[in-house]
């Protein structure tokens, strides 16, 4: 991982996305002693060599990771991927954590194929006034995990526009 990110850092990329999933739907997947335990002065390590190089770490984790988002501050996450709304309270995120690290995500991909196109536009209007607004955070609004095929091409569309007009 660090010859990696070593060879990325030469690169003109402004952060590095790094993926582990340490949520389920309903919190973390081992005890947060644990993982602090084992996991993670690895992942200070890691980090650390990202930021030598000026490059920001966006960290994907599916799920509820509240009980390590502290941790990730500490490590100088400056990026979490995604707040997944099925899983964690978007405004209890925000709230807590709120100024001292950006986020990813918030807009639920599992209802986006169900949703009327202006239903999805004010899912993403309140996610953005949740999130980013009243805390002051970088947010990244995206879906908080992949789109499949079956959403319809005009809830895509409305989902970019919604971002475009806030």
């Amino acid at each position: 991982m660090i010859e990696l990110i070593r060879e990325w850092g030469k690169t003109n990329v402004s952060a590095i996305y790094l993926t582990d999933d340490w949520g389920s739907q309903t919190g973390i997947m081992i005890s947060p002693k644990m993982w602090r335990r084992y996991f993670k002065a690895h992942y200070r390590r890691i980090f650390e060599e990202i930021h030598c190089f000026g490059k920001a770490v966006f960290f994907h984790s599916c799920g509820n990771i509240m009980d390590i988002i502290p941790d990730l501050i500490d490590l100088g996450v400056d990026v979490v991927d995604p707040i997944q709304p099925g899983a964690m309270d978007l405004n209890e995120v925000a709230r807590q954590f709120g100024g001292r690290m950006s986020f990813s995500g918030g807009i639920d991909d599992q209802r986006l194929e169900d949703c009327t196109a202006e239903e999805v536009k004010d899912v993403v209007r309140r996610a953005i006034a949740m999130v980013s607004r009243p805390f002051g955070n970088g947010y990244v609004v995206s879906p908080a995990n992949l789109v499949v095929p079956s959403v319809p091409f005009e809830n895509l569309q409305a989902l970019f526009q919604a971002c475009h007009e806030q």
